[in-house]
């Protein structure tokens, strides 16, 4: 990615050659999205990183558009070029998803450490407004950026455009726990959600439902391995974006075999031993997942300690009648 955002946790440097080398080349992308829209695919992501920053990624896009695919962009827009929005304007994507990190250079800045990015990022949005295609402005706030997440919402309402944030921050995908410096506390977080009128309505109706979850063998209890993928730049096919081991290598495979074969046994892969999670109240509400655990620590069936805390006082906040843990509860925090 060209900006350094503190709480990326796939970010590698743009000038990173080696990592540049290893990946996928566009005949190598365009005959694995031919494979994918065999097998009934419709949907596809582009992300990153930043993806922009493959010059050949026009004609990547525009293979996949011609194919059928619904696609769907995510990148900061500090790379859109006229150019690009031409392109986007005359082929145009189910939605582009822009990354903000502040309504000002200061604040957006402090986040990216990029000076100039800001403005890149503004000149980016009204291009592609010029050019008529769809946007969705986002963000992440953190320990850099959250008292401007107000001043970002009216950002996005000055475009007239949707605004959506999202206040978990994972460890990097490499093992290294730095994002996690940034990361909002549960109380800070809560705070911010019981201030969001939507959000806050979201949260009382899942808690008025959530419960406790009977326990299964199963490592998977998400939708991951049967309607979703994930491949990352090396070509290796996994079930999501946060749980990248084991994977399948499509350079060496094909991605039906990956689908059919691989994707089927990993999925039926068994729990080693009980979780506390089994005994909360409130599991059926919480985050906690086989890919949050792996990058939280290095364990696809450990309990992440965030993740149960944030889920506690959330349920402080939003459930009708006020939590008192149970027997079980104070189980699974010790």
């Amino acid at each position: 990615c060209n900006l350094r955002c503190a709480h990326c946790y796939v970010s590698q440097p743009s000038g990173d050659h080696q990592a540049r080398e290893r990946e996928l080349t566009a005949p190598e992308i365009r005959h694995i999205a031919d494979e994918v829209v065999d097998r009934g695919c419709l949907w596809m992501l582009l992300t990153g990183g930043e993806p922009l920053l493959r010059p050949d990624l026009p004609e990547i896009y525009l293979h996949m558009k011609r194919r059928g695919l619904l696609v769907t962009l995510f990148t900061n827009a500090t790379v859109i070029t006229p150019r690009i929005a031409d392109l986007l304007g005359e082929w145009p994507p189910l939605v582009v998803e822009v990354s903000v990190y502040g309504s000002t250079p200061e604040v957006y800045e402090r986040v990216t450490g990029v000076p100039g990015s800001f403005r890149q990022c503004i000149r980016g949005i009204e291009l592609l407004l010029d050019r008529k295609v769809r946007l969705r402005l986002k963000t992440v706030p953190t320990t850099l950026n959250h008292t401007d997440l107000d001043g970002m919402r009216a950002l996005a309402a000055d475009y007239r455009l949707e605004f959506h944030w999202d206040p978990l921050v994972n460890c990097r995908v490499d093992g290294s726990p730095r994002p996690s410096g940034v990361r909002l506390s549960p109380e800070q977080i809560v705070t911010l959600e019981r201030a969001d009128p939507k959000r806050e309505a979201a949260f009382r109706r899942e808690f008025a439902t959530a419960g406790r979850v009977e326990a299964r063998a199963d490592l998977i209890t998400c939708g991951a391995y049967l309607h979703s993928f994930h491949i990352d730049p090396y070509g290796h096919l996994v079930p999501c974006m946060l749980l990248r081991r084991p994977a399948y290598d499509l350079r060496t495979g094909t991605f039906r075999k990956g689908w059919e074969q691989h994707f089927p046994a990993m999925r039926r892969r068994r729990r080693t031993k009980a979780m506390a999670c089994d005994a909360c109240d409130l599991h059926a509400a919480c985050d906690q997942c086989a890919g949050w655990a792996m990058l939280e620590a290095g364990d696809p069936e450990a309990r992440v300690p965030f993740l149960c805390e944030l889920t506690t006082h959330r349920a402080d906040a939003f459930c009708s009648v006020p939590q008192v843990p149970t027997q079980s509860m104070e189980a699974r925090v010790l």
